[in-house]
């Protein structure tokens, strides 16, 4: 997985097809933004293609029962910046291997609930040195 594996016109196509999403997720985020943690959102239009990508580094320390909460206002902020039909897809940057953790677990659900009738999210993943891998999806409470 590395940004350098894009081709040039990778912007005209959906950046959800699994040959993209880990290069385009390590295209956005910075490796600095990764030892701390980071939250990587892309809003992408109705046909997946990447309209804005945004970065919060340092997620690490955010109290599970806070992180929905603390993310509605951002998501809802991307959903109306998507439109409708738009969508998100989201990563979980952090260290170590690409093994799902209770913490990447509780980051997707706190994304999927902040974004329930917000913004469709089209996916979620792990984002780590050794790649990329989708979060098993999880039920919005």
């Amino acid at each position: 997985m590395t940004f350098l594996d894009l081709p040039d016109d990778w912007p005209d196509h959906p950046v959800t097809h699994p040959s993209r999403v880990g290069d385009v997720l390590d295209l956005v985020v910075p490796e600095a933004a990764r030892p701390s943690g980071a939250l990587a959102f892309l809003v992408l239009d109705e046909e997946d293609r990447l309209v804005m990508p945004v970065v919060i580094d340092e997620t690490g320390t955010a109290p599970e029962h806070e992180r929905s909460d603390m993310l509605r206002p951002l998501l809802t902020t991307l959903g109306q910046c998507a439109g409708a039909g738009g969508s998100l897809l989201a990563g979980i940057a952090r260290p170590g291997g690409l093994s799902v953790t209770h913490d990447d677990a509780t980051w997707a659900e706190a994304i999927a609930t902040a974004a329930k009738g917000v913004i469709r999210v089209a996916g979620i993943h792990v984002l780590a040195a050794d790649g990329c891998r989708p979060v098993p999806r999880v039920m919005a409470a």
